[in-house]
């Protein structure tokens, strides 16, 4: 349920009473329990962007506040050596990844040499259970063995240290990893497998109010993720729109606060929230004068596309205003994620207002328009 009403101040939002999203069957599959203490882990990542779902991945550590090193980088794959609870818990709520694996090794790709790894492996204990191999190569090298080969060969040393185990390649207990990229193969155990479909169920069309404009909730969710937000945060989308960020923002266990200068908008995402049981504090605001304070991030997609209004202001104006604004309402060190078309020197007018832009990820929309998502931080 939605809160509707006019821009006000935020002090008490954190003393309200929130209802948490429930976790429904299929979000998510996890094969082990996650341990506090640091080892290596590698993500392997959806590939749909050159480097967002690593981003995505460094940000989600980083708003944890452990302590974790980047080990390497690809469009395909992250390893870092970080607590294991803290991976697993980053592979979940992440939009882009589609898997978290506990490290075990890395080796050449070549059969002779993963056999090898695969001897050396301490191998926990499985009395019972099952287990299976999966290999995947992502751009393999000239030299990289095939996944059947490496399937295969992995499976026999996995059965020699689990002869208890019995394979299932169906529903298995446990899953050994391979995964190829290039002429190198990293070994592990899954902890997460991410149900990526799950925001299928929330697109835009499915929900009783659309827009156009309206966000896909993968990209929602990023937003929300690059912002570094984490359960309990006050997460500020001033150009709600359809609510796309705030629903994301309320799953993840946020607290969500939306503004948009459109009374139609706001009563169309009242809609939307409440027809996917989210809760959040929304009402008609304005962008560029937000009464909001002490806000831990924000997370919001400007209008600038063919389908959104900014209401006969120029762009630009608009932007510089907005990010004013956001610069006051923003806790010093915390971030804002936001998307502007990329013909807009956005670093130079975020510095004049106090921001400091981190990061920047091209994104093409169509023929004519490239979404340049910015990660800024006061």
């Amino acid at each position: 349920m939605s809160q509707l009403g006019s821009q006000t101040s935020l002090g008490g939002l954190r003393g309200r009473r929130w209802r948490r999203p429930t976790r429904r069957r299929g979000d998510l599959e996890s094969s082990s329990s996650p341990s506090r203490e640091a080892a290596r882990a590698f993500f392997t990542l959806s590939g749909e962007h050159p480097s967002l779902p690593a981003a995505e991945v460094k940000a989600l550590l980083e708003a944890q506040g452990v302590k974790w090193r980047l080990l390497d980088e690809g469009p395909f794959y992250v390893r870092v050596e970080a607590p294991i609870e803290a991976a697993v818990k980053a592979a979940e709520r992440a939009a882009m990844t589609m898997e978290c694996c506990l490290e075990l090794a890395s080796c050449p790709a070549v059969l002779d040499e993963a056999v090898r790894a695969a001897r050396q492996v301490e191998w926990p204990s499985l009395d019972s259970g099952s287990f299976a191999v999966r290999a995947e190569r992502r751009i393999p090298g000239p030299r990289a063995a095939s996944s059947l080969e490496l399937e295969r060969a992995i499976g026999a040393v996995v059965k020699e240290a689990w002869p208890s185990a019995r394979v299932d390649l169906r529903r298995p207990d446990v899953v050994v990893r391979g995964f190829v990229v290039g002429d190198r193969l990293l070994l592990g155990l899954r902890l997460v497998k991410v149900d990526r479909g799950r925001f299928g169920e929330r697109r835009p069309r499915r929900r009783p109010f659309f827009h156009p404009s309206a966000l896909d909730p993968k990209l929602a969710r990023l937003y929300v993720n690059l912002a570094r937000a984490w359960a309990g945060d006050v997460v500020l989308d001033p150009f709600t729109g359809t609510g796309s960020i705030l629903v994301e923002a309320w799953m993840l266990g946020c607290l969500p606060v939306g503004f948009d200068l459109d009374p139609f908008m706001v009563k169309g995402a009242a809609r939307n929230l409440e027809a996917l049981g989210a809760q959040a504090l929304l009402a008609v605001g304005d962008a560029r004068r937000l009464a909001a304070r002490s806000v831990d991030c924000v997370a919001t997609d400007p209008p600038y596309g063919r389908a959104s209004s900014t209401h006969g202001l120029g762009y630009l104006e608009l932007l510089s205003e907005f990010l004013s604004s956001t610069a006051e309402a923003l806790k010093r060190g915390r971030y804002a994620c936001f998307a502007a078309p990329s013909w807009i020197e956005v670093e130079e007018v975020a510095s004049t207002v106090g921001l400091e832009v981190v990061e920047c990820h091209d994104l093409r929309v169509h023929r004519s328009l490239t979404r340049r998502i910015v990660v800024a931080r006061r």
